[in-house]
């Protein structure tokens, strides 16, 4: 309980979004499991929470529920609708930038037939530095990674990060997933990117 209280302020930034939220679940369920219900401390825990959030976030939250503060389990559908849905459009967002990026004529100066070497403008620099592929940490899809090529490499990574075989994010198990996405190839429980059309989602128990 003493965790979830000194939880620090979190800024809109999608991967400390994901951070708090998943370390919320982790000593949730560590309290479930002793038997401490979301009920008994909800009170306590629902403001202290809400002020660790972005006024932008909580805004979000209450625009799509207005009573996600009635209970901690409301306020964590919340968020665990919220966030997936930002990780989503931020990696749509990083793949179109780096379409765009490849689409790009670099025209050749001076310095560049003396020196042979063709100088990217600056917002192809920034361009480098969007990450969207949880593989390479490349500006493309994580299915569209040409760096781990096999499944057998990509779920090998993703236990050793402890990430999701189905949204890819940390700290939580594919069966405790609560992300509605699904295989685009075989609509199963996984992410696209470990697809094989072996794994059953009855199997998709690791992280």
């Amino acid at each position: 309980m003493e965790a979830l209280l000194n939880i620090p302020a979190t800024s809109m930034k999608t991967s400390n979004l994901r951070e708090i939220y998943d370390t919320c679940e982790t000593n949730i369920r560590g309290l479930e499991t002793l038997g401490v219900k979301t009920d008994s401390y909800g009170s306590l825990l629902i403001p202290i929470l809400l002020k660790k959030l972005p006024e932008e976030m909580t805004r979000l939250i209450f625009r799509a529920n207005p009573s996600a503060n009635n209970s901690v389990d409301e306020l964590r559908t919340a968020l665990r609708t919220e966030i997936p849905t930002r990780e989503e459009s931020h990696a749509l967002m990083a793949a179109h930038r780096s379409s765009t990026a490849s689409d790009e004529v670099l025209v050749p100066t001076t310095d560049v037939l003396l020196t042979g070497t063709i100088h990217k403008t600056k917002n192809s620099k920034l361009l480098n530095k969007v990450t969207a592929c949880v593989y390479c940490k490349g500006t493309h899809r994580s299915d569209r990674c040409d760096k781990l090529k096999t499944t057998h490499e990509r779920r090998t990574l993703l236990q050793r990060e402890k990430r999701c075989y189905n949204c890819l994010g940390l700290r939580h198990m594919t069966a405790q997933c609560y992300s509605k996405g699904r295989c685009m190839k075989c609509k199963r429980k996984h992410h696209t990117s470990i697809c094989d059309g072996t794994h059953k989602s009855q199997s998709e128990t690791t992280y």
